[in-house]
């Protein structure tokens, strides 16, 4: 069927949809308006396909887009607003499912909702055969480029339940819940703005479905000393044997303390400081793990240095050996815990700006990979790791946020991997914990 120019206004009654595609039907729409439908606006079933290219569909009862294992769903400079419920639901779509430089506003629930069946996820097809998946493998799913998307009552985007979209470009403005939701899921988020949300600008919770679990705690288990665990400060509780993995934080603009280091802030003695130090160098990547305590005192050597700046240690007898193990461990955990990370959300060179709580957070004991990203003049903290959460975070930038805590990694076996991340205050403080908690 293909409908030109077409007008359509409700539905005659009932919560059926305006435009209905079965399993196998064809639909294109070009410059159609579809206005107030009693259900859905346009409902594919499975193995239906449609082509919607500058359609107007407002003021659904329902969703405007709604489709179940499409065969296909292209939809290209169209608007959706006002609608009553999701504005653009997505289930089980794989990659033939494309919304580009669509405009999606007003959604009393989220805009989009992509998301896949509580049993097996989606299979890549090559050649028109299914392919099988090993566990942690990415799943495909359908491609959202460009989009502008404001002002929905929920999440802008909300991806669960093992979905695998891939967000490119897009403008997130104004949500009443997070910009971008992922409950268990694996999207790809690249390049996109979130801005101006009510809640976080991304949150991430849960594990997405055979993501792989990377053993953790090796590394820091030879040589935490009892003195450098415990509160990262008075009042604020106990930190987890995980501790941190931290490399090369940058702060500003306050200046550390002239001759700050790790035994001066961070109560840790000088024997493991040493240890620290070679083992960091060894790994070829200044890595380090380190209690809470003990990572605030080394950030606190300023936007110049790195463990690898510290004097040359003096060996005493055996030590040598245990920094060489110390940074083998070091770097099996890297590469165990990159590896798990990518099995899961991917936010890659996001700007994300100006949102009520966090620029992102990662909790629930989700593993995600943050690189690159832009995180700016929040309400909250740029970046918070909580309740389990894991993963890497590697050279984004935290700034500008209205609360004396950048960073903040919290909770019972919450220990992401840090690396390579600029963090600038919003307020001068002679103490290094006002940027990294």
């Amino acid at each position: 069927m293909t409908l030109n120019g077409a007008l359509i206004s409700g539905c005659g009654g009932g919560a059926h949809p305006a435009v209905s595609v079965k399993g196998g039907g064809q639909l294109t729409m070009t410059k159609c308006e579809l206005d107030a439908p009693c259900g859905a606006g346009v409902q594919l079933a499975d193995g239906a396909s449609a082509s919607l290219h500058a359609t107007t569909i407002s003021r659904p009862a329902k969703a405007a887009v709604a489709a179940r294992k499409p065969a296909a769903l292209l939809m290209d400079d169209c608007t959706v607003a006002d609608s009553a419920g999701v504005g653009v639901m997505l289930f089980e779509c794989g990659p033939a499912v494309v919304l580009r430089e669509c405009k999606i506003h007003g959604s009393t629930k989220a805009a989009i909702q992509v998301s896949e069946p509580l049993g097996e996820p989606l299979l890549a097809e090559t050649g028109g055969k299914a392919q099988s998946q090993a566990p942690g493998a990415s799943v495909v799913g359908p491609l959202l480029e460009r989009c502008s998307i404001r002002s929905s009552g929920g999440a802008g985007v909300y991806v669960l339940d093992g979905a695998a979209p891939v967000l490119k470009d897009n403008k997130i403005h104004g949500s009443g819940g997070p910009g971008v939701r992922v409950e268990a899921a694996r999207p790809h988020l690249e390049g996109n703005v979130v801005s101006g949300g009510s809640a976080e600008g991304m949150r991430v919770s849960g594990r997405a479905r055979d993501q792989p679990m990377a053993a953790s705690g090796v590394a820091n288990s030879v040589w935490s000393s009892p003195e450098c665990m415990g509160s990262t400060a008075p009042g604020e509780g106990e930190t987890d044997e995980d501790g941190l993995l931290v490399e090369e934080v940058v702060f500003g603009p306050a200046p550390p303390p002239a001759g700050a280091g790790p035994s001066g802030n961070g109560e840790c003695s000088i024997d493991e400081a040493k240890v620290l130090r070679a083992a960091a160098c060894a790994a070829h990547k200044n890595l380090h793990r380190l209690p809470a305590r003990a990572a605030a005192a080394a950030a606190a050597f300023g936007p110049e240095s790195s463990p690898c700046s510290w004097p040359d240690p003096v060996w005493e007898e055996g030590e040598e050996e245990k920094a060489a193990a110390a940074a083998a461990a070091v770097t099996a955990d890297a590469i165990a815990i990159e590896t798990e990370a990518r099995a899961g959300a991917l936010l890659i060179r996001n700007t994300v700006e100006d949102n009520a709580l966090a620029g992102i957070l990662v909790t629930d004991g989700a593993s995600a990979l943050l690189e690159a990203n832009r995180l700016s003049c929040g309400r909250g903290p740029a970046l918070v790791f909580s309740d389990g959460a894991r993963g890497l975070a590697r050279g984004n930038e935290l700034w500008g946020h209205a609360a004396p805590v950048q960073l903040e990694i919290s909770g019972q076996g919450t220990a992401p991997h840090v690396e390579r991340n600029t963090v600038c205050l919003l307020y001068t403080s002679p103490s290094p914990r006002d940027g990294l908690l």
